[in-house]
């Protein structure tokens, strides 16, 4: 089953102040950044703030992962916060552990950046590239161990030799899809099953666009070769998973394959026993999120 994205929106108070001549907003042709000053904040409350401002992700199931969305920006909503630093003002007025001071107040930089088109692309990004197969054809018929390629079109033609057998260049696709900040509790429990795998279903893209839809990949055309899982430490204290797909894409499929003077590739067969599919299909969206 795919991963499914449940989206809780921030709702978080600010009780603090902006301080004069914030926000400060800078721009470039890719984002916007802005930096947001909040003071007189009191100081026994900022452990609500890493949580409030910068959102989290949790899980409420295997296949379920819950993103907590960040706070927006209070001057433009279309940014989104990112990083914060917080810094004591005041007098230390105590202890409340050993080697802990309290103050009365604290203030917070907010850092915030233009937010993406979805909620997904929080946590998702895609690359496509391409890639190149090398094949040299074959050119005997199995009936004579005759060439099937010759260098003219009459029957008496002059065979092409094995030396000479044509090469050709097949045009593949790398499609790597990374998940950041996955939970632990969602980790594909058929990862390693699924590897080495060509997909049984349709595929989709979630932000790769082609003629102005989502990108589709066929059944049958997509192996998952590789794969990258990183561990790591979030803020809150939950370990979490970025996990990067390398999936390799050949649109006339990887059950195919290519015969004597025959540019297509084709369907083989084990005789009286149906075609032969040396990749074994599996349904690869239970790797992904939902389209």
């Amino acid at each position: 089953m795919a991963l499914s994205l449940t989206i809780i929106p921030n709702t978080f108070a600010m009780s603090a102040l902006i301080a004069d001549g914030y926000p400060k907003t800078r721009a470039t042709m890719d984002s916007g950044i802005a930096e947001c000053l909040y003071t007189e904040l009191p100081w026994l409350a900022i452990e609500t703030y890493p949580e409030g401002l910068l959102g989290w992700v949790s899980s409420s199931s295997a296949t379920n992962v819950v993103l907590h969305m960040p706070h927006a920006c209070p001057n433009w909503l279309d940014m989104l916060c990112t990083e914060i630093a917080f810094e004591p003002t005041g007098a230390a007025t105590g202890h409340n552990v050993p080697n802990q001071a309290v103050y009365d107040y604290a203030s917070i930089m907010a850092r915030y950046e233009t937010a993406p088109d979805e909620p997904l692309e929080l946590l998702v990004s895609e690359r496509l590239t391409p890639a190149i197969e090398f094949l040299t054809l074959p050119n005997k018929r199995p009936t004579d161990e005759l060439s099937a390629l010759t260098w003219d079109g009459n029957p008496w033609a002059v065979p092409a030799r094995d030396t000479e057998a044509p090469a050709r260049m097949i045009m593949l696709q790398q499609w790597e899809y990374t998940i950041t900040r996955l939970p632990e509790a969602c980790l594909p429990a058929n990862l390693g099953a699924h590897h080495g795998k060509v997909n049984s279903a349709v595929m989709v893209s979630h932000s790769i666009k082609e003629a102005g839809a989502a990108k589709t990949f066929a059944a049958e055309t997509v192996l998952f070769g590789d794969y990258v899982l990183e561990d790591g430490m979030s803020w809150w204290g939950e370990r979490y998973y970025t996990i990067t797909y390398k999936f390799l894409v050949r649109p006339d499929g990887w059950n195919r394959f290519y015969r004597s003077g025959v540019v297509a590739p084709q369907q083989l067969y084990v005789r009286g026993a149906g075609a032969f599919n040396p990749y074994v299909l599996a349904d690869l969206n239970d790797l992904i999120f939902e389209a």
